[in-house]
């Protein structure tokens, strides 16, 4: 066992008996003794300032992790519900019937604001219906039978008709011809990029957005995955890869998520089934007039078309 030896400093008189040792190494003894206490104290201060500064360093990227996506899905929120509450508001003067066309908009548009962003094959009869009422293809009704004549020269007027065009002469014969119904036999594929344009120029109108708003989700997205790598990853590749990644999901979200109008298309929307309505009540076009009679009933027709009120011309030109 190693020898230990501990000194102990009694007073003068105390044992008589002991042989007295001089102490005057006390006063050193005690200096030194109060520099290494005064240490320790140093040092302990300074280690419960580390430790408060990393505890309010947490809380500032606890705040960051949860309250920049919060502000963000707030954002969302707030953009979903004034679409709704002024979804109301833009329509509240619109008049309960038309009795004319409120514009002369390209009926695949109209399509565009009835389907609310998605239109539906009718569009294709209107756009062949407007083209005709403008005498530009020509229909004609022998009995059950009906001819569309497209002349050989002819150009759309935009690309959605240009692609009714170019599938029309598809189905008729050398001369421009085409005999039914039905008028289509083909594939209709191409309806894919008809339906986008018609999107398109709706959109280039004002009249339609993403029915998911892209900032503010890839904001709420971005700060999301941000504040889950400040919990859970240290790597900056990590960070990247996150922020990366949830804009490419913002942008996935937001497309599948498809088309609503906005407050203008909302509004027009309004408007034409107005129109709408005062075509039914006259309650002629829906099953007695076909394609053939847009020489008379005109922009009553190929409206009609398009809104669900003109079933005899609709059907047999809807592809």
């Amino acid at each position: 066992m190693p020898r230990q030896e501990l000194d102990v400093a009694l007073p003068s008189g105390l044992l008589p008996y002991v042989e007295a040792i001089p102490t005057t190494f006390l006063s050193s003894f005690q200096l030194t003794q109060s520099i290494r206490d005064t240490a320790d104290e140093t040092t302990e201060r300074t280690l419960g300032s580390l430790d408060t500064q990393s505890d309010v360093v947490r809380w500032i990227l606890t705040g960051l992790a949860f309250g920049l996506p919060a502000i963000f899905w707030l954002l969302v929120v707030k953009v979903l519900l004034v679409r709704f509450r002024d979804r109301r508001r833009v329509v509240g003067d619109v008049p309960k019937e038309l009795v004319d066309p409120p514009s002369a908009a390209d009926p695949a548009v109209v399509a565009v604001l009835k389907g609310e962003g998605r239109p539906d094959r009718t569009a294709v009869a209107g756009t062949i219906l407007a083209m005709a009422a403008r005498k530009a293809v020509d229909i004609q009704a022998y009995g059950d039978r009906l001819v569309v004549k497209i002349p050989l020269g002819l150009s759309g007027a935009n690309t959605s008709e240009q692609l009714v065009l170019n599938a029309l002469r598809a189905e008729a014969s050398p001369e421009g011809v085409i005999e039914g119904p039905p008028v289509w036999r083909g594939s209709t594929r191409w309806f894919r990029a008809f339906r986008r344009d018609a999107v398109k120029r709706a959109r280039d109108e004002g009249m339609v957005t993403r029915w998911m708003p892209l900032l503010p989700l890839t904001g709420a997205l971005t700060t999301t995955g941000v504040g889950i790598g400040i919990f859970f990853f240290t790597e900056p590749v990590v960070y990247t890869a996150i922020v990366m990644s949830v804009q490419v999901i913002a942008w996935v979200v937001s497309f599948i998520s498809g088309w609503t109008l906005t407050d203008a298309g909302w509004r027009n929307r309004a408007v034409w089934h107005s129109f709408a309505r005062y075509i039914k009540n006259q309650g002629k076009l829906d099953t007695d007039v076909g394609p053939a009679g847009v020489v008379i009933w005109g922009p009553y027709l190929v409206y009609g078309a398009v809104l669900g009120e003109a079933d005899g011309a609709t059907r047999p030109l809807t592809p």
